[in-house]
């Protein structure tokens, strides 16, 4: 229930910059060996949330504000 009362995209709003992908090497010592995808979570001040509805609200704006992430 906290996860999707603390996630933006239920209020109905586009969330992007959440957990964005970076490319970190396989081996530091051996670069041949590549990259590999790494996915991190961004602070919420990061992210980037549409200013209006793109879709229907599961949790309303109200119930997010008293519940943000934390």
């Amino acid at each position: 229930m906290r996860a999707i009362l603390s996630n933006p995209r239920y209020t109905g709003r586009q969330v992007w910059n959440r957990q964005p992908t970076d490319h970190d090497l396989i081996d530091s010592t051996n670069t041949g060996l590549g990259h590999r995808q790494v996915q991190r979570w961004n602070l919420p001040d990061g992210w980037v949330i549409s200013s209006r509805p793109s879709h229907p609200a599961l949790v309303s704006e109200a119930d997010f504000i008293m519940h943000p992430a934390g």
